[in-house]
């Protein structure tokens, strides 16, 4: 098995059998997950919240939306249960200076931040990406509230 197909070194990839140009905005807003992806694994890593596992396996699934992929997901109900989690653990405002754990739990925040940022302006594209736009927001509210709670349990 290789790893590289070296079918993107001219600057195209494919998505679900169509040629997209590596720097089009689906690519970068799958990169913007790609990269959240990443930080909500060093999130579980941290603090061996499963939490942080299912929400990455949701990561992949809206990346596979974004590539063109029916993911059978219903992204309303996966928000709804976000906000749920969102609005029972919400105790206020704060910044989380105790320690790098609380730090990466909200930088992860500030990055999905961005990744809805750019799924707004696909959004405009592609319509269906609309269906995620809830759910990322809901993420980065429970992220948020996941700071909060790893500040209260005074996780290191």
């Amino acid at each position: 098995m290789k790893l590289s197909t070296k079918q993107g070194d001219e600057g195209f990839t494919e998505l679900a059998g169509k040629k997209v140009p590596k720097d089009s905005l689906v690519i970068e807003v799958m990169g913007q997950l790609d990269e959240c992806s990443a930080l909500l694994v060093w999130c579980y890593t941290r603090t061996n919240d499963p939490f942080f596992k299912l929400e990455n396996q949701n990561l992949t699934a809206a990346m596979s939306l974004l590539a063109g992929y029916d993911t059978g997901i219903n992204w309303k109900e996966k928000a709804e249960e976000l906000e749920l989690l969102a609005t029972t653990h919400f105790t206020g405002f704060a910044y989380p200076y105790e320690n790098e754990t609380l730090a990466i739990i909200n930088y992860t925040r500030t990055r999905v931040r961005t990744a809805e940022r750019r799924a707004v302006t696909l959004s405009a594209q592609n319509p269906e990406i609309r269906t995620l736009l809830p759910w990322l927001n809901r993420l980065s509210d429970a992220l948020f509230v996941k700071t909060l709670c790893a500040k209260k349990e005074n996780v290191k």
